[in-house]
């Protein structure tokens, strides 16, 4: 077989998704024409469809070096972004724009490169031009739509993705988007619409499906919402935020259902723990951003079980993580609530295996004991050794005293004082451990963080 006819066979196989056999149809056409550019560009675009970004990247750059062809250099792009080498890709839509100003699809990947930087001023430029030059180009008016919320310009914003549905309105994406923001906004029987809507169109949207299971949580239809979540996690398996959403709905349905007594209750707080030790597993596939939150809700659930050396420990792993979330207050609020007054430690272990500052109280602990011991054995001596030296013995009594009062601190809780009692500690904090609404907002601040990670 020739090149040429090779190369036929290869687009044929991606024609019926049969990539891996495409890949080797182009490696033959180069095998035998190293030069080849189109082999060489749609052998990319097949590893691409495999998510080999890498070689679809040195594949592209082949395509390049033979034929610097403005889709070559979008395509590479593309898959620069994929590999989150934003600033890379923007390098690459801009040599496209170079070789074909007119290229609107450059134009408008360029924007989304700038918005994975934040860059939002700047993207929504780029969609303007690609705009300009297509004004029919949806895909590019719905983007712009993302940006223009990212600014809060809600108003603009609700105007891109309209312009977007009326050019496209088999435009799934487009209602989706547009139902989270007027959700966002508090419309819920707007973005209800919007969202039933998209799902019309393409029943297998998951950020549809996982607006409406929060809708249906707003509408206090839990077991509608947790219906929703599941599909979507069936669509999108692996996602922690849909399994945590699927977790809360559960958690509503318990606690406005069951209330926070009986057995019932701990069976299903237990299976939102099951629940919560999955998220666990796949938190940790993307980074310390969103896994401080996770640990901090199994917190609250061991806790709410009453299994606080689980809920002590997934705590203090929280803590531990490197990172700057503000959930980590929370996780240290808790956590010292569960040690003092669910624990409540004797004073050595106190020192020795405290979670916070543990080290520093450690040597605490072998300084004070140390200074205890040895006024204890040098007093025999003091006397003998330094005969003129004239010890106030009140003042050594008392400065021992101190020490071991120090010492044993963490155990005195209460001191009498003519018969009036003092606590030396405040009581825990009254109320739930994790309210609904707490539990939300930090649902939500996770999944703004997931969404910088991905």
């Amino acid at each position: 077989m020739t090149a040429k006819e090779w190369f036929n066979k290869g687009v044929a196989l991606g024609e019926l998704e049969r990539y891996e056999e495409e890949i080797k149809a182009y490696d033959k056409a180069i095998e035998i024409n190293p030069q080849y550019a189109e082999a060489w560009f749609n052998k990319g675009v097949a590893l691409g469809e495999l998510e080999r970004y890498e070689e679809a990247i040195e594949a592209y750059d082949k395509a390049i070096e033979i034929n610097p062809h403005y889709d070559a250099w979008v395509n590479k792009g593309v898959a620069l972004g994929e590999r989150e080498r934003p600033e890379e890709a923007i390098e690459a839509f801009e040599k496209a724009i170079e070789i074909n100003p007119q290229y609107d699809k450059a134009w408008s990947n360029k924007g989304v490169a700038l918005g994975e930087l934040e860059r939002y001023e700047e993207e929504i430029k780029a969609y303007d031009k690609a705009i300009e030059i297509n004004p029919q180009y949806d895909k590019a008016w719905s983007n712009k739509g993302v940006a223009l919320g990212e600014l809060e310009r809600y108003e603009e914003a609700i105007e891109a993705y309209d312009k977007a549905i009326e050019i496209n309105p088999q435009d799934a994406l487009a209602y989706s988007n547009l139902g989270e923001l007027l959700f966002n906004l508090g419309d819920l029987n707007s973005a209800r619409k919007k969202v039933e809507d998209a799902l019309s169109i393409d029943e297998k949207l998951v950020s549809a499906l996982s607006l409406q299971g929060r809708i249906k949580i707003e509408e206090k239809k839990y077991n509608d919402a947790s219906e929703f979540f599941k599909r979507a996690i069936s669509l999108d398996v692996g996602n922690p935020l849909l399994l945590l959403w699927d977790a809360y709905a559960n958690y509503l349905k318990t606690e406005f259902s069951l209330g926070s007594k009986g057995e019932k209750y701990q069976e299903e707080v237990i299976s939102i723990i099951r629940s919560l030790e999955k998220v666990d597993k796949l938190s940790k596939k993307h980074g310390k951003g969103i896994r401080p939150y996770v640990l901090y809700f199994l917190g609250c659930f061991y806790f709410k079980s009453k299994d606080i050396f689980a809920a002590k420990e997934k705590l203090e792993e929280c803590i531990r993580l490197k990172s700057k979330s503000s959930i980590k207050t929370s996780a240290r609020e808790l956590l010292g609530n569960i040690w003092n007054y669910q624990i409540r430690p004797p004073w050595w272990r106190w020192w020795l295996n405290s979670p916070f500052y543990r080290w520093h109280k450690r040597i605490g602990f072998i300084i004070l004991s140390l200074s205890i011991f040895a006024l204890l054995l040098l007093h025999p001596f003091i006397s003998g050794w330094f005969p003129s030296l004239q010890v106030n013995w009140s003042l050594y009594v008392f400065l021992i005293a101190l020490l071991v009062a120090i010492l044993i601190s963490p155990n005195i809780e209460r001191i009498r004082a003519k018969d009036i009692e003092v606590r030396l500690h405040s009581p825990p904090p009254p109320g739930p451990v994790l309210s609904p609404l707490v539990m939300e907002e930090r649902i939500k601040e996770m999944g703004e963080r997931y969404s910088e990670l991905k």
